[in-house]
Formats: C-alpha cells, sequence, structure tokens
C-alpha cells in the first residue's frame, strides 16, 4: 500500500497547495485583524497553521469575523481527505489483486499512470484499465465512481 499512498499524495499536491496558500492568506489577514502575530490559528478543533510556522506553538483563536472562510477551508480541507480516502478505497482491489508489475499497469488508471514516477510505468498497456476487477461488482462500481475524482486531482496537480 506504499506505492498507492505515494501516488495519492502526489496527485494531491496540487489541491494541497493551493489549500495552503488560502491559509497562508487567512493567518496574515488574521494577524492584521486580531492585531497578533501567531503564525497559525484554531478554528474548531482545526489547525490552519501557516506554511512558515514553527512546530509546537500555542495558537490562538480564528478572530470571528474571519469564520467564513475559516470554515470554507475546513471544509474544503475534509472534503480533499475525504476524496483520497475514497479514491484509495477503489483502488486497493485493483493492486491487491495485481501479481506483477505489468499487471498493476494495466490494472491503474490512464489519469494515475501519467502522474506516477515509476519505470514500469513505461510499459505499453496490454489489457484495459481495471481488468483485474469483475464488470458489475461492487468493487468495479466503486472504481467507476472515483474517476471523476482521480481526474479532477491529476488536473488541480498541473493547475497548482
Amino acid at each position: 500500500m506504499v506505492l498507492l499512498d505515494a501516488m495519492l499524495e502526489s496527485i494531491s499536491r496540487g489541491e494541497a497547495r493551493r489549500i495552503q496558500a488560502a491559509i497562508d492568506r487567512l493567518v496574515i489577514l488574521n494577524q492584521k485583524t486580531a492585531n497578533n502575530t501567531a503564525l497559525g490559528v484554531l478554528h474548531r478543533g482545526y489547525l490552519l497553521k501557516h506554511s512558515q510556522a514553527p512546530k509546537g506553538s500555542l495558537w490562538p483563536a480564528l478572530d470571528p469575523s474571519l469564520e467564513e472562510e475559516g470554515e470554507a477551508l475546513r471544509l474544503s480541507h475534509k472534503q480533499v481527505s475525504d476524496d483520497i480516502q475514497l479514491i484509495k478505497q477503489g483502488l486497493l482491489p485493483l493492486v491487491q489483486n495485481s501479481q506483477t508489475t505489468q499487471d498493476l499497469r494495466d490494472a491503474l488508471p490512464e489519469c494515475l499512470i501519467q502522474c506516477a514516477d515509476y519505470d514500469w510505468i513505461k510499459l505499453p498497456r496490454t489489457r484495459p484499465e481495471a481488468w483485474n476487477i469483475e464488470p458489475g461488482s461492487r468493487a468495479y462500481r466503486q472504481y467507476l465512481k472515483i474517476i471523476p475524482k482521480l481526474e479532477f486531482f491529476t488536473a488541480a496537480r498541473l493547475i497548482y
């Protein structure tokens, strides 16, 4: 599963950069609004930490005037985390049912393969995507549901 985790971390990097940039802006705005120098704030139990913040600090609460922005960021981060978990669950049967690197290359969707940085991705495809799960099965239906999310993350990776 290390391979799958690394691939998913790679495709979610764009969204992570977008969210971190928004958090950095919000923290700076909170500094100005609340007249403090903290490089992070707590919002509903969620730490919004500037990318330059030191480890192990105590963080003040988000200024109430920035509640909407803080909540939007918290929900955006949660949505990304939930989507990545759903994608991982959808791809797991493909990875578990693969015996060789060719099996794995053929099973994984092309949008994910294009983002991978492994020698085996250069192998030519010999079978269709998701060849190793039964069409019509629950695993196959879940796989079909995650494809749009995968495509979104791979596109976002290129934009951000």
